[in-house]
Formats: C-alpha cells, structure tokens, sequence
C-alpha cells in the first residue's frame, strides 16, 4: 500500500506539534529547570540520601501520610515512577519505597492520604540520621497536586 504525497507532510506535522506539546508540559518550574539533577534515580537517592544532600530532584509518590511539623508538613510518599508525557506520578507502578518530604508553611487541607503528587525537592538527607535504612528526606520548592479517581470508567463497555 502506498500513502498518498500529501499524508506523508501532514503527518510529520502532527507528530512534530504532538512533540513540540510534551516538552512544553513539566511540572518544573522554569526558574528551577537547570538545577534539577535530571540523572538522580530514586534507586541511588533511597541508597545514599546523605551523599546527595543539596541536589534537587523530582520524584512522584502517593501521599501515605500527613503530618504537623511546627508550620510546616510533613508528608511520607510512597515513591511512584514518573510519566514519561506529564510526570504524573503511575500508581499502578511498584514503589520504590518511601520518602519523606517537608513542606514549607502548607497548611493540611491542601495533602490528604492517598493523594498523586509529584514533588521537586532538596535533597535533605535521611529521614533519621541514627537509622542508615531511614528513607531519605527532602525539602519541597514545588508539588504538582494530581487528580485521583476523577474519572471512573464502567466497569465494562456500555454497547
């Protein structure tokens, strides 16, 4: 089969807008995009949180639990890969495990249990410096809050 002349044009067209659209859309604010350490994996943060202390990362979780902390929260996450298109966190993944993210004067209805958030943070180092197998700790400088269970699908096809 041969596509005609004029599909093959179009088609790069969309492609390349369809593209142009995914790089436009981060949950970075611009002002941090050259600081973020885009090559820290959560594997190598939950191994050696103190040996990156200061480096700013983005990671996705589901919120497991919301704390005071003073003026400020603490939400624990469980760590949840990134999408590819918008860097939601995929819940459905396997975790990595858990993070500890403080949050600088939010107030507690903004976070509920079982929330997707991706966060852009400074790495802090451990959660409990006495306990090498605490998770690692970061300082929130942004939270990209997603919508969960907004849309239900039926059960089965409805034809």
């Amino acid at each position: 089969m041969q596509w005609p002349r004029r599909a093959a044009p179009a088609g790069w067209c969309l492609g390349a807008a369809l593209w142009g659209l995914a790089s436009c859309t981060s949950v970075v604010p611009e002002a941090l995009r050259g600081e973020v350490d885009r090559g820290l994996t959560y594997a190598q943060l939950a191994q050696d949180p103190e040996g990156y202390r200061g480096h700013i990362v983005v990671v996705g979780g589901e919120v497991l639990r919301v704390r005071p902390a003073g003026r400020d929260l603490e939400l624990t996450l469980t760590e949840r890969p990134l999408s590819p298109v918008d860097q939601s966190p995929m819940l459905g993944r396997a975790s990595g495990g858990d993070l500890v993210v403080q949050v600088p004067g939010a107030a507690r209805a903004e976070f509920r249990e079982g929330f997707a958030v991706t966060v852009v943070g400074v790495v802090l180092g451990r959660e409990s410096a006495e306990d090498p197998a605490s998770a690692p700790r970061l300082e929130a400088r942004h939270i990209q809050v997603w919508p969960v269970g907004a849309v239900e699908l039926p059960a089965r096809p409805q034809w």
